[in-house]
């Protein structure tokens, strides 16, 4: 019975790979994507979410409202960078919003200290 069992669990652990991809193949959907309404990408990286909806919405699926509202990483609530949210606004007015004029940074230097 032990030598049973021990010789099941070998096979189902040999197996294993080919078992699981049969099984997530099974739970996935492989059906062609359609015209909707909406388009919500709720998968993946909260900074990339946007730009597979706008690919989605260049191949005429789905309409371009947008109301993601990704989290602002450390370096673009310190003004260092430029979040996503204002990368892919709509006009150029929403651009910097939050931190005044986009211009309003100070210019980076690339001389070495002391000759400014």
């Amino acid at each position: 019975m032990r030598a049973g069992l021990l010789a099941v669990a070998a096979v189902l652990f040999l197996l294993r790979a080919p078992l699981l991809s049969g099984i997530a193949e099974a739970w996935m959907v492989n059906a062609p994507l359609a015209k909707s309404d909406a388009i919500v990408v709720l998968g993946g990286d909260p900074n990339s979410r946007a730009f597979e909806a706008v690919r989605l919405v260049s191949r005429r699926l789905g309409s371009a409202n947008s109301r993601d509202e990704p989290r602002l990483s450390a370096t673009d609530r310190l003004g260092i960078t430029i979040s996503q949210a204002e990368l892919t606004a709509p006009d150029s007015d929403q651009r910097g919003s939050g931190r005044g004029d986009s211009n309003s940074r100070p210019p980076i230097s690339t001389a070495p200290s002391g000759r400014q």
